[in-house]
């Protein structure tokens, strides 16, 4: 699993990678599905049949897809129960879903930009007359 972006009491974190696992950001990614966890967080996560990660708080979180697959999730943990709502996890909805248009975008821009420096590549070689 990578983590490209990772908030901690307000400081951002170095980006950082970890093995996948049977967690909650695994289950948000093969799932496509949102979770809210509100309170009895090790009791609640162990029904959806993953590991804790933790022993206690409120989770939110939710998938970032792209054509019907998951490319990424997007969470909110806090230690505190009843932090989140459904209220915080339809904001998080409408967030992924912009997040997952600008990602995908950009890696098509990204696509487009790399074909058009071959195509410039293979006209210029073109261009270039050949020793006889």
């Amino acid at each position: 699993m990578r983590f490209d972006l990772e908030m901690i009491d307000g400081s951002r974190m170095p980006k950082r990678t970890r093995p996948a696992g049977n967690h909650l950001t695994e289950y948000i990614i093969r799932t496509r599905q949102p979770v809210l966890i509100r309170d009895n967080f090790v009791a609640e996560v162990k029904k959806l049949g993953v590991e804790p990660m933790r022993d206690k708080g409120c989770f939110c979180g939710v998938p970032l897809v792209a054509y019907d697959h998951a490319i990424g999730a997007m969470a909110v943990f806090s230690n505190h129960e009843r932090t989140f709502d459904e209220g915080h996890l339809e904001l998080l909805r409408v967030l992924a879903s912009e997040a997952s248009i600008a990602i995908e975008n950009a890696r098509l821009f990204q696509e487009e930009r790399t074909k058009a420096r071959h195509l410039s590549l293979l006209n210029t070689i073109s261009r270039t007359p050949s020793p006889l």
